[in-house]
């Protein structure tokens, strides 16, 4: 058996639309939720499945794989309008009268679907979701769909006109399935509403990891609960968390993976997404919150919190590279101390041979950043240029005629060795893309931010490496999308090294 899973659906709350909350990829307990639609499938024996994309693929193509994770096969196919996902449809190839199951993967119907797979059919059979206190029925997006239909239907269809197709070309025909168990992820309220179900064991046929301890409570494996702490069932407490003391929790709370509760703190009620600290003495009900993002259900509102402190993400390790750090910043530190009588002598050389300020400090945004602009955060880095004369990459013409970054020893005189500060405080690095302030990063396009916010600001860059003191905007992109896949300890050290010929000129500057 195959099915055809549509993901392109997006949030109809613009405004809290992220990278990490696309619906299909949101937690529902332990695992995204396209995950538990899978499952649930290979679980009633499909082996075959043709996965249909827009916005986020490489996330969905990480979680997914080829399927071989499930003993399946995933196939995957991009569309441009989210909007209108069936055009893929057209291109499979199976007998005529072979249905294939169609699945919006927003919604999981808890139902034996295989049953009733029938190779004979020539109508399409499709599932509709009646509530126990409602008379009217609604489609679920699910339904078996013979594929003799495809020459037939509008390929720039919605899931709307999609169904008006189905039920005007079957001519009466097409069988319905009344479900009474549905859940989805079509806003924040329905994913609160599937935890609680889950929770709940209203629905207890999705795979789970952890361990019932107690009735309506689930603990995965390392969690530090402090015996102080409070667990209100239903509650379930993913692997790795940490929680303190005085903290209430429940009922009705998930907690993902690797989170940190801080003290005295209440959460009814409420989602917390993977690798999220919550600070002491907060009371949170009905929300999600999701690192920096708290959402509150009841309200209808979403605030994105800059202090960590409060509520934030927990701080990345630096895994097997923090030693890569601890020998940077010592680096940075022992050529302060050797070299501050050259800053002190270049301080004073410059404040008798020109006008204004001598040191100039400027804020320029620290990396790796989220694509959220209200999650940004920013940095001083020092100078003896001024913000003008410091700006080496342009994005819109008026930026055009920034005068040029000097090069050579006038370059570790007046910005190299006072950038030394900022890498011994960690917010810099020797190599890397050039640090930049928020209102550049913003006129970036789209493509090139993305590549800029996943590296690390340095003080010697791919661009003026290779192009010289005032590359064009192009040079600029290519440097940065190259350093961005060629980045490492060899590679960086190499980069210094030609920094280092040209200095002496051992090397011909571009």
């Amino acid at each position: 058996m195959r099915a055809f899973l549509v993901s392109t659906q997006e949030w109809p709350e613009k405004h809290l639309e992220r990278k990490e909350l696309a619906p299909s990829l949101l937690p529902l307990m332990d695992r995204p939720f396209i995950q538990h639609v899978l499952e649930q499938l290979v679980l009633q024996g499909f082996k075959s499945f043709d996965i249909v994309l827009c916005n986020y693929p490489e996330s969905y193509k990480s979680l997914l794989g080829d399927g071989s994770r499930w003993g399946v096969t995933c196939r995957y196919h991009l569309v441009k309008d989210p909007e209108k996902p069936y055009r893929p449809f057209q291109l499979l190839n199976r007998p005529e009268n072979d249905p294939i199951l169609l699945v919006h993967t927003n919604r999981l119907v808890i139902s034996n679907v295989a049953q009733h797979f029938c190779s004979e059919s020539s109508s399409p059979v499709l599932y509709e979701y009646v509530p126990n206190t409602e008379n009217s029925s609604t489609w679920t997006g699910w339904g078996w769909i013979p594929l003799s239909y495809r020459q037939n239907f509008p390929i720039n269809a919605d899931e709307t006109d999609f169904y008006r197709f189905l039920t005007a070309y079957a001519n009466g025909q097409c069988r319905r399935i009344p479900v009474s168990k549905l859940l989805n992820v079509l806003s924040y309220a329905a994913l609160l509403d599937g935890h609680r179900a889950v929770l709940s064991k209203e629905i207890n046929s999705l795979l789970m990891t952890g361990r019932e301890i107690a009735p309506g409570i689930w603990l995965s494996k390392n969690v530090r609960l402090h015996p102080h702490a409070r667990l209100i069932p239903p509650v379930y407490i993913g692997k790795n968390c940490s929680i303190s003391k005085g903290v209430h929790i429940g009922p009705n709370v998930t907690i993902g993976s690797n989170c940190v509760i801080d003290e005295k703190t209440t959460i009814t009620n409420s989602i917390v997404f993977k690798g999220s600290y919550i600070g002491e003495s907060l009371e949170i009900s009905s929300s999600l919150v999701n690192k920096n993002l708290l959402v509150n259900v009841r309200l209808g509102s979403a605030i994105a919190v800059r202090e960590d402190f409060i509520i934030g993400r927990i701080s990345r390790s630096f895994g097997p590279h923090w030693w890569r750090m601890i020998l940077t910043r010592s680096a940075a530190i022992v050529l302060l101390l050797v070299t501050w009588p050259v800053l002190l002598i270049t301080a004073i050389y410059l404040k008798f041979s020109r006008k204004g300020p001598v040191l100039f400090k400027r804020q320029v945004l620290r990396l790796p950043a989220e694509s959220d602009e209200h999650l940004w955060k920013t940095f001083t880095l020092y100078s003896f240029l001024s913000d003008d004369m410091s700006a080496a990459r342009t994005f819109q013409p008026r930026f055009s005629r920034a005068p040029m970054i000097p090069v050579g020893w006038r370059d570790v005189f007046l910005r190299f060795l006072p950038g030394l500060i900022s890498v011994v405080s960690g917010n810099l690095c020797f190599t890397g893309v050039s640090p930049l302030g928020i209102e550049m990063v913003s006129s970036m396009p789209t493509d090139w931010r993305l590549l800029y916010f996943k590296a690390k600001p340095g003080i010697v860059t791919e661009a003026l490496v290779n192009f010289g003191s005032s590359p064009s905007t192009d040079e600029c992109y290519s440097a940065d999308a190259f350093y961005s896949v060629s980045s490492g300890l060899w590679y960086d050290f190499k980069l210094l090294l030609k920094y280092a010929g040209q200095l002496f000129g051992l090397i011909s500057k571009p």
